[in-house]
């Protein structure tokens, strides 16, 4: 009964709109954007709830101390309903060229990216965790493919809007970002599970020698996946001349190094650390090196569009400003 009456909500508030499509008055036009997103927020609260309550019912089904292995899949599974609310609301809304329902969908885009990096970066619970066949792993892919396909369908409807180009470049950034929590979240979470696995039921009996190893192990493994995403990213940035690519490899690259620096060094024993400085010593030369020669790839013109970093704010503001206008 909640549902159907949501669902006649949103039907009597998208019909309420239709009379001023066709108004002469001055006001109709943002009457009609008011009732057309009001329309779209009332179909999103019923589907977030609907999937809510649904694990609800089932977190209520499960025996005590077995329902907290449902608190994560809830989240994940209410950040892949986004997507697929988004897509047919950004499909639609660029076929008929209405912000009020492109909007929406972009938005809703944004929600399940953030709820998926923020909570998606830690499994939980981590006894339950396995590498790769996981709930999350299922669930950043199918939010990578959503945003893959936002950015072909705004691709090939780029005149719709002036402003278009640009969220096509951040979606790409998000893509990047959504790779990068992905890649961390697995190999943390691996490590984690071998820790919770050493330790066992009796905390008092783990091995402090051995926990300490496994940890550093976990830092190590961490920085190696940052340098080959970074390496990736580099390879793809000029593949497909995207200087965004080719910067947020650089900048992540960066970020590794310093962190090997100032973290992964300090506790290697003195041997250990001198062939660690002299490897990374030579990566260093080899990145040196990589960039003297192929600089004009690296910082080369840009077919993508990506605005400046410092005019990032700019034109994120002049992009809202324009879509409502």
């Amino acid at each position: 009964l909640r549902n159907l009456a949501y669902l006649v909500y949103c039907i009597a508030l998208a019909a309420a709109a239709r009379p001023y499509r066709k108004s002469t008055d001055r006001s109709a036009p943002l009457i009609t954007t008011w009732l057309e997103s009001a329309a779209a927020v009332v179909l999103f609260a019923c589907i977030t709830i609907v999937v809510n309550d649904s694990y609800s019912l089932r977190q209520s089904l499960q025996p005590a101390g077995v329902e907290h292995d449902l608190i994560f899949k809830r989240l994940m599974a209410i950040a892949c309903t986004w997507t697929v609310y988004s897509l047919p609301f950004v499909w639609f809304g660029l076929r008929l060229r209405k912000n009020t329902v492109l909007i929406p969908g972009l938005t809703a885009l944004l929600l399940a990216v953030a709820l998926s990096a923020i909570r998606g970066i830690a499994f939980y619970p981590i006894e339950t965790f396995v590498p790769v066949f996981n709930v999350r792993v299922a669930a950043l892919l199918l939010l990578l493919c959503g945003m893959v396909a936002h950015s072909i369908l705004i691709g090939s409807h780029r005149d719709a809007n002036d402003w278009l180009p640009d969220i096509r470049n951040y979606i790409g950034i998000a893509i990047g970002v959504m790779t990068f929590s992905l890649l961390t979240g697995e190999t943390r979470d691996y490590f984690g599970k071998m820790l919770e696995d050493l330790w066992g039921p009796n905390r008092a009996e783990r091995d402090p020698e051995k926990v300490v190893q496994f940890l550093n192990l976990q830092q190590l493994s961490l920085s190696g996946v940052w340098l080959a995403y970074s390496g990736a990213l580099m390879a793809a940035g000029i593949w497909k001349a995207s200087k965004g690519l080719r910067f947020f490899s650089i900048g992540l690259f960066g970020l590794t190094i310093l962190k090997i620096f100032i973290y992964d060094l300090s506790f290697l024993e003195t041997l250990y650390r001198i062939f660690s400085f002299i490897g990374l010593g030579l990566i260093l030369l080899a990145v040196s090196y990589a960039y003297q020669r192929y600089k004009h790839l690296l910082f080369g013109g840009q077919s993508g569009g990506e605005p400046p970093a410092p005019v990032f704010c700019h034109r994120a503001a002049s992009i809202l400003a324009s879509a409502f206008r």
